[in-house]
């Protein structure tokens, strides 16, 4: 997750392609929820986190990482099109 956060658009677009081709792609995004939970829980509690994020940020980031493992996992989307985006927006 880190890696794509610290990372500009060129180096996101190929962590998205290298992620689109995992065959557990639900279990990467899973994880990442766990971690985007636990830096929710910092910057609650420490007003700060290791990110950097807002605590508005993160609520949009979760939710961009949930949609792009519904779309994933219940339609015929193309992962590394969702993963883009979802790459961009992070």
């Amino acid at each position: 997750m880190k890696k794509a956060v610290k990372g500009n658009y060129a180096k996101r677009i190929d962590y998205a392609e290298e992620l689109s081709k995992e065959e557990d792609l639900s279990y990467i995004l899973d994880l990442w929820l766990g971690y985007l939970r636990r830096v929710l829980l910092e910057q609650v509690t420490a007003k700060n986190n290791e990110l950097g994020y807002s605590l508005k940020k993160i609520e949009e980031v979760l939710d961009k990482i949930q949609k792009t493992k519904r779309l994933i996992t219940t339609t015929n989307v193309k992962k590394r099109l969702a993963l883009e985006t979802l790459m961009i927006k992070l």
